[in-house]
């Protein structure tokens, strides 16, 4: 029997990564690109991102994976980032093809995926040392929140769901490992205490609505000129507006050290965002219970990218990294 009749039947594909020849060849002149085109893989994760270059400008491909978001969430999200430019927010702005369209589709051997290329915004990384940039950031984020509060914007569905974030990784314990440690029990009862405050917050304006839902530091650039500018909107959502606060509180943590200089960044930021928009009592207590929030999602998200990246990652020293920050903001916040 030759080797053609043994071998198996092509069988369904997770994620694809796709070639830049292949996007060189048929998707990059769909776009008025000048001179000689470059194009390289940057990331591959659950969405794929290619730099695209032509001499004179940077651009960024991003290619959303299979089973993501839909086409009309995709269509959403970037009408909201073409609102918040109208309004002077500086974002990222999505290309339009020659023939009109912001999105493309391609067919993967995983099936039907989207594609949108987008302006490549000129900045360097916010510089914590500078409290002015973390001043501007605060206040960049009041506007966009001050935006987002006009009711005509689309993602009205998209709330993001407080117990799927919690409920993530005390399932994944539960049915991956044998949980002598413990952790399955502390962060189901972490989870029952938070779900019990944020109960009590109105799931209406201005408390609530239309969030970044990612405003991670990687996804804030300071330009020349004194802006700050915004990126990566794919996590966009209804939701309490103080998560979006909460990410920056939760860099803080990881990248400084001392507790005085990240209470004062942290005020920096914090008044930065009051010089536009107010804060009830209410809202700066909830901060750091949006802190835990933002890290159970972290977490989700992780566990979330296994049938991508596999399984060996989530051993005991994964959870151990990541609970041992929730029990040491348990002591700091007594939440």
């Amino acid at each position: 029997m030759s080797q053609a009749h043994n071998a198996v039947k092509v069988l369904q594909v997770n994620a694809s990564i796709i070639s830049t020849d292949a996007l060189k060849e048929n998707i990059l002149p769909l776009y008025d690109f000048s001179g000689h085109v470059k194009c390289e893989l940057l990331f591959h994760n659950t969405n794929d991102i290619y730099l695209i270059s032509d001499g004179n400008r940077k651009y960024y491909m991003k290619l959303f994976g299979y089973g993501g978001k839909s086409g009309k969430e995709i269509d959403d999200i970037l009408y909201l980032i073409e609102n918040l430019g109208k309004n002077e927010i500086c974002v990222s702005l999505p290309l339009t093809s020659k023939d009109g369209k912001k999105r493309l589709t391609i067919e993967a051997p995983e099936g039907r995926r989207s594609l949108v290329i987008f302006d490549g915004l000129q900045g360097e990384r916010l510089n914590l040392k500078d409290m002015r940039q973390v001043y501007e950031y605060g206040r960049t984020v009041a506007l966009l929140h001050n935006c987002c509060d006009n009711d005509g914007l689309k993602l009205q569905s998209y709330h993001l769901n407080i117990d799927n974030i919690f409920t993530s990784p005390i399932e994944y314990l539960q049915n991956n490992m044998y949980d002598k440690t413990g952790y399955r029990d502390f962060l189901a009862a972490l989870a029952d205490r938070l779900r019990k405050q944020i109960a009590q917050l109105p799931m209406q304006s201005p408390m609530y609505g239309i969030c970044h839902g990612d405003l991670n530091l990687s996804n804030v650039l300071w330009s020349n000129t004194g802006n700050v500018m915004l990126m990566d909107f794919d996590d966009c959502c209804r939701f309490w507006r103080i998560y979006d606060l909460s990410v920056f509180l939760w860099n803080l943590w990881a990248l400084i050290k001392n507790s005085r200089n990240r209470k004062r960044l942290w005020n920096t930021y914090i008044d930065g965002y009051r010089q536009q928009r107010n804060l009830s009592r209410t809202e700066l207590k909830m901060i750091p219970v949006f802190l835990f929030v933002r890290h159970f999602e972290f977490i989700s998200f992780n566990l979330s990218t296994s049938k991508h990246f596999g399984t060996g990652w989530f051993d005991v020293s994964f959870f151990d990294k990541h609970i041992d920050y929730l029990r040491k903001w348990e002591k700091e916040y007594s939440v």
